[in-house]
C-alpha cells in the first residue's frame, strides 16, 4: 500500500484538512458476503479527528462540524481513497448524516463507489439530495466486497471560500524504542498500587489454574480502535498466554467499560499493562 493518491481533476486548488489518514479498516463480513467498517462521526468524534488528525485549532470551524448546517457552509467536497489488497476491488462509501426526528433513516447520505487503489474520489456536497431531518454528521460506513481483509482509508474535507487549514505536514513514524518516547511512558506511571494479588493472580495461572481476567477501563480497553477489534482488543490476550505461558485462561470479561473514548491511546494502553502485569 502506498498512501492516497494526489487528486487528479483540474479544478480550483482548495484548502482541506483530514479526518482519516492511512487508517486501517477491517471489512467485518455481512449477510450478503461483503464487509463493511463502521467509524462513527456523531457525540464529538469528527471534531476530534478534526483537531487531532487535522490540527485544527480554529473554533468557528470546530463548531460547525457539531450540525449538518455547519458542515454543509464549511465543507466543499469530501475527498475519499481506499486502498485494498487488490486494487482492482470495489469500494463503496457512505457518509451518513443522523436525522433529528429519525435518527438512522432521516438524514442524508452521501455516496461514492470507486476501486480500492489509492485513488482519491470526491464527493461534492452541491450535488447531494439534502433532507430535511438532517441533523448531525453520524457515521461512515466503507463496504468492501471481500471481507474479513485489512485495508487503508483515508478522508479529508475540502472546504468552502472564506475557510482555510493549516497546511498538511508530513507524517513520521514515532520511534516507540527510542529514549525520548520511552522517558515520556516512564513519566507517565503515576502508580502502581499493591500488586501483590495481581503477582498471585499470575502464579495460579501458571500453575495451570483456570484463571478469569477483567478488564476496568474505557471504549479502547473494549476494543474501540483495534483492527480487527475480535483479534487485537485486550480479550485477545488469552491468546498470548496460551502461546507463552502455556496456561490456560477459561474465560475473559471486558464488558466492563466507563466509555472514556478520548483517553489517549497509549497511555490507557500503559495503564491496562501495568494492571494485568505488576
Amino acid at each position: 500500500m502506498n498512501g492516497p493518491a494526489a487528486p487528479k481533476d483540474p479544478e480550483k486548488k482548495r484548502p482541506f484538512f483530514y479526518i482519516m489518514r492511512d487508517k486501517e479498516i477491517f471489512g467485518a463480513r455481512q449477510e450478503d458476503g461483503r464487509g463493511i467498517q463502521y467509524l462513527y462521526q456523531d457525540s464529538g468524534r469528527l471534531i476530534n479527528s478534526a483537531q487531532i488528525v487535522g490540527n485544527i485549532e480554529d473554533q468557528e470551524i470546530l463548531k460547525l462540524l457539531e450540525t449538518v448546517e455547519g458542515f454543509r457552509k464549511l465543507v466543499h467536497s469530501i475527498g475519499v481513497s481506499v486502498e485494498t489488497e487488490d486494487p482492482k476491488e470495489q469500494v463503496e462509501f457512505i457518509f451518513q448524516m443522523y436525522g433529528k426526528t429519525d435518527l438512522y433513516g432521516g438524514g442524508t447520505n452521501l455516496t461514492a463507489v470507486f476501486l480500492g487503489d489509492g485513488a482519491e474520489k470526491r464527493i461534492y456536497l452541491s450535488e447531494a439530495d439534502w433532507q430535511e431531518d438532517d441533523h448531525e454528521p453520524g457515521q461512515i460506513k466503507i463496504l468492501m466486497d471481500t471481507p474479513e481483509k485489512l485495508a487503508k482509508a483515508s478522508v479529508r474535507l475540502y472546504l468552502n471560500d472564506g475557510y482555510t487549514a493549516p497546511e498538511v505536514a508530513e507524517e513520521q513514524l514515532v520511534d516507540v524504542n527510542g529514549l525520548p518516547y520511552q522517558k515520556m511512558i516512564a513519566r507517565s506511571l503515576i502508580q502502581t498500587g499493591n500488586t501483590y494479588r495481581i503477582y498471585r493472580t499470575i502464579q495460579r495461572a501458571r500453575l495451570g489454574e483456570d484463571v478469569t481476567l477483567a478488564y476496568i477501563g474505557g471504549s479502547i480497553t473494549q476494543g474501540a480502535g483495534a483492527t480487527p477489534i475480535h483479534t487485537e482488543c485486550y480479550a485477545a490476550v488469552k491468546n498470548l498466554f496460551h502461546t507463552s505461558e502455556k496456561t490456560r485462561v477459561q474465560r475473559i470479561l471486558t464488558a466492563i467499560c466507563l466509555s472514556v473514548w478520548t483517553f489517549f491511546i497509549n497511555f490507557q494502553m500503559k495503564r491496562i499493562y501495568f494492571l494485568k502485569f505488576y
